[in-house]
């Protein structure tokens, strides 16, 4: 299966933090349409050095829904992921992608969205994990680490 996201330039909403939340997607998205929240923004390189850069999904045990999970980095896809019929508890981290920066602004993308039949519906999350030089875990997003 393959999911086409297309862009709907009449609606919006504003998500700050590190977590996206399909409680707050479903609190200011649109209504009786089926659709995924897209946000981008700069990732911000202060140090020249190797970055890491990945996603985690979750969803608690629910309802039964699909759900699409994408991060981009530049013109690099680091993750586009479909998930369907999930019911269970899921926590999932996806494959890290390494990167050799150096200080700048780089373009960042990401989809999520979760629906079943007709209708967009809740709970999940996702986040956006980083490794910074000299790390080697990954860790979620600092405040600073994305300008919008």
């Amino acid at each position: 299966m393959d999911v086409d996201i297309r862009p709907d330039s009449l609606s919006g909403l504003s998500i700050t933090g590190r977590d996206v939340d399909m409680d707050q997607i479903l609190a200011d998205g649109p209504r009786d349409t089926l659709y995924v929240a897209v946000g981008t923004g700069l990732f911000v390189v202060r140090e020249p050095g190797i970055y890491a850069l990945s996603l985690r999904f979750e969803r608690p045990p629910a309802p039964v829904a699909n759900c699409v999970t994408r991060l981009g980095f530049g013109p690099h896809r680091i993750v586009s992921h479909l998930s369907l019929n999930v019911v269970n508890n899921v926590s999932t981290h996806f494959e890290t992608a390494w990167f050799d920066l150096q200080p700048g602004l780089y373009p960042t993308a990401w989809a999520f969205g979760c629906w079943h039949d007709k209708g967009v519906i809740g709970p999940g999350r996702i986040t956006i994990l980083v490794s910074h030089p000299g790390e080697k875990a990954l860790a979620p997003a600092r405040p600073d680490d994305f300008v919008r």
